[in-house]
């Protein structure tokens, strides 16, 4: 399979209550996160993949947040991008760093797959 994107990949990011970020790889994880953290306040991040792990530096100097939550993927390049992100960080900032493990205690790859578990995705109308 080949993946296809639709222009530039970049970060993504939704400003909320900026002294807390969560840390994904894709927005679906991003708004996964939000729901199984549940706080709807905390900003939300995705790298829109593990290449773009170093624009993170530019975005934590500029907001700089005093907690970050990283859930990246639960598999080798998400592992690899975890420690990457945590590195940039460390140098950036001093934010206090909380892994989010809920996907890796479930036994799948992403916040997403996690939510998806628990069966809290249903909104009510």
């Amino acid at each position: 399979k080949m993946r296809k994107t639709l222009g530039i990949s970049t970060l993504w990011y939704l400003a909320r209550d900026t002294s807390k970020i969560l840390i994904t790889e894709s927005i679906l994880d991003s708004l996964s996160g939000e729901l199984l953290l549940e706080d709807n306040e905390i900003s939300l991040l995705s790298l829109n993949g593990v290449g773009n792990v170093k624009k993170l530096a530019g975005l934590i100097r500029q907001y700089k947040p005093a907690e970050i939550y990283v859930a990246l993927d639960n598999d080798e390049p998400g592992i690899k991008c975890t420690i990457e992100a945590v590195k940039i960080i460390e140098k950036e900032s001093n934010a206090k760093i909380y892994m989010v493990r809920d996907h890796i205690d479930a036994g799948v790859k992403d916040l997403h797959k996690a939510l998806l578990l628990t069966g809290r995705q249903k909104i009510a109308c």
